[in-house]
């Protein structure tokens, strides 16, 4: 960090003057006390150095984690569509399950990442994103969702949006924002969420609609909650569940478009700044 005197502008110049107008037993003080202003700034700056650093080294164990989290979830998800794959549906959700609902619930570490300044996202869209992915990991993830035909293709669209945006933090994290690795990556996240994100809402109601479908055929009607206390919640409670997903959405989605114009900004400076040296 830049060396700074603790002293005040006015302070320093008075001791200065002392300096210059008195022998040398004054200008000694006056080296031994800007001295100490520098080593304690040095101290200061070598503290917060090592708080970032350890930060960052966190933060890149977090992301390659996750992304290979996400990979693996992969991985049985094309398994899935294999002809020659022959475990049952239920077989291969639990398998999914056992991965996705613990990812899910360490991603609400993302929500302090930004409020506590370790990252520059926004609480808001964090928090936002969080929220609507958990509605459907830890309401729609019973024994019963698995038999909706659309639950494959959502997997797909939360495979790759959440590999390639992990993997991008990670790569920026290890290889910084000049580097060609980050480039494709950043210009993969940026880019494929204007497809993925709609789609991927289109799913989730869709997936939405057959719970709470399911709960009807159950003999779950949305008010019979409120005098049964059997009856299905989550199903009775889909339209609110549907409404924090909404929510998620369009507070998430005008975000990227913000994010993005944010990076190829940044990308044509730094080639800009290239070309000129």
């Amino acid at each position: 960090g830049r060396l700074r005197s603790q002293s005040s502008p006015t302070l320093h110049t008075q001791w200065l003057r002392v300096g210059l107008a008195g022998g040398d037993s004054a200008k000694s003080q006056v080296v031994g006390f800007v001295g100490r202003g520098f080593s304690l700034d040095i101290s200061r700056s070598t503290t917060a150095a090592v708080a970032m650093g350890v930060a960052d080294a966190y933060l890149l164990v977090y992301n390659v984690g996750a992304a290979a989290a996400w990979c693996y979830i992969g991985l049985i998800v094309l398994q899935t569509v294999d002809p020659t794959h022959t475990a049952s549906a239920e077989t291969d959700w639990e398998s999914i399950r056992t991965v996705l609902v613990p990812l899910q619930a360490t991603a609400c570490l993302e929500v302090a990442h930004a409020a506590l300044g370790l990252v520059k996202s926004a609480v808001m869209p964090a928090f936002s994103q969080v929220l609507g992915r958990n509605v459907h990991v830890f309401l729609l993830s019973t024994t019963a969702t698995y038999r909706a035909a659309w639950l494959i293709p959502l997997m797909i669209i939360w495979v790759v949006a959440d590999s390639s945006r992990y993997a991008f933090y990670a790569a920026k994290l290890a290889f910084g924002d000049q580097n060609v690795v980050v480039s494709v990556l950043g210009a993969v996240r940026y880019n494929i969420f204007v497809l993925l994100y709609p789609a991927g809402l289109a799913v989730e109601c869709l997936l939405h609609y057959y719970r709470m479908m399911m709960g009807a055929t159950d003999g779950v009607s949305l008010m019979s909650v409120y005098v049964d206390p059997g009856a299905d919640l989550v199903a009775t409670a889909m339209p609110l569940w549907m409404l924090v997903v909404f929510y998620g959405f369009a507070v998430v989605f005008p975000h990227m478009f913000k994010q993005r114009r944010h990076f190829y900004r940044e990308s044509t400076a730094a080639s800009t700044q290239k070309k000129t040296k």
